[in-house]
């Protein structure tokens, strides 16, 4: 359930509101955050072409409050936490990669930049996988809060008993933009999540994922289309509610059909395959890569693996949303926040 206007922060409550009948209607809108506002935070972007200079690439405009534009965003965020604590606690759990988290000053300045992040983009649905439980993730919203961007998280825990990483969303605090939210873990695979909510009378379904990595190892190829196959089976599940089903997140893998930045990137597995083509009733695919859109190739990365600039993360739409995709692009902001970079998506209806 949203949280109601009573709810919000005093001073969101200065913005000034006209209200007609039981319509909250906003008069104005929250400035997005400036280039220099994030300048206190940037550092050396490992993934620019000019040492020194990030790619500040920062899509097309967009008007979070327009009711007929729906922004998406996803992001895996590199182990979100709640507290110190928590990373000792996963440290001492044999994990690696979280050193640099033992320091409660590291975990803020990772919160407020990430809200940094989105509060400047605005997506009216976040998926964003590596968050360390529920605790994270509304300190999360909290530094959202701070920085006036108001949104409900949407938790349920992915079952991952060694990393313990959750796939969550968040759905931007908008009267009238979306309705009917609910979250829930499908059966299978760990590590998963579906947020189902309404949005200009269409029924949508988003999947957020984070699956096995290392798409080049082929100790692990069996493995990682099982995880695409059951997938598949919550995509028709969906697609037989009447739901538009929409997958996003950390696919650790190359989508053959849309070739990214590297052009030498050769998946293994068949899993963009398996998934984009769920319904085995109808002939071809069902779903698209938005990275389509993004027709600079040098632009379409998220990650550097193993010295490569590869798109490891994406965002797959139904073919009935191929003519509302207005804009797509990733944000190569210099950040501190993951070694991953956030895909959006913008849909026009």
């Amino acid at each position: 359930m949203k949280r109601s206007i009573a709810q919000w922060p005093l001073y969101a409550l200065s913005l000034c509101l006209a209200v007609s009948g039981c319509r909250i209607e906003r008069e104005v809108k929250l400035s997005p955050v400036l280039e220099s506002d994030l300048a206190g935070h940037m550092i050396e972007d490992p993934l620019s072409d000019v040492p020194g200079q990030g790619n500040t690439h920062a899509g097309a405009s967009y008007d979070s409050w327009a009711p007929d534009q729906l922004r998406i965003m996803t992001f895996n965020v590199r182990f979100l936490l709640g507290s110190a604590d928590e990373a000792q606690r996963l440290i001492d759990k044999g994990l690696y990669g979280l050193d640099d988290k033992r320091d409660e000053a590291q975990i803020e300045k990772q919160h407020n930049e990430l809200a940094d992040a989105i509060a400047h983009h605005q997506p009216d649905v976040v998926c964003l996988q590596e968050v360390i439980n529920e605790e994270a993730l509304n300190r999360l919203v909290k530094a959202l809060d701070y920085k006036e961007a108001y949104y409900e998280p949407h938790f349920v825990n992915s079952g991952s008993t060694y990393l313990e990483q959750d796939v969550v969303f968040l759905t931007k605090l908008s009267p009238d933009k979306t309705s009917d939210e609910r979250v829930y873990r499908p059966q299978d695979p760990s590590k998963a999540a579906v947020l189902e909510l309404e949005f200009q009378g269409q029924k949508l379904a988003f999947l957020g994922i984070h699956l096995l990595a290392r798409p080049d190892d082929r100790s692990r190829k069996v493995r990682r289309e099982q995880e695409a196959a059951e997938l598949a089976e919550v995509l028709l599940a969906l697609k037989a509610q009447g739901r538009s089903p929409i997958i996003l997140g950390d696919f650790n893998d190359w989508d053959r059909e849309t070739p990214d930045t590297d052009l030498g990137a050769s998946p293994i597995s068949n899993v963009f395959e398996i998934i984009k083509d769920f319904d085995n009733e109808i002939e071809g695919p069902e779903l698209f890569n938005a990275a389509e859109y993004i027709e600079n190739l040098d632009q379409r990365y998220t990650h550097i693996y193993r010295g490569s600039r590869t798109m490891l993360d994406h965002i797959l739409l139904p073919l009935s949303l191929r003519t509302k995709v207005s804009s797509a692009f990733i944000e190569h902001r210099s950040q501190n926040i993951s070694d991953h970079r956030p895909v959006l998506v913008d849909l026009q209806f």
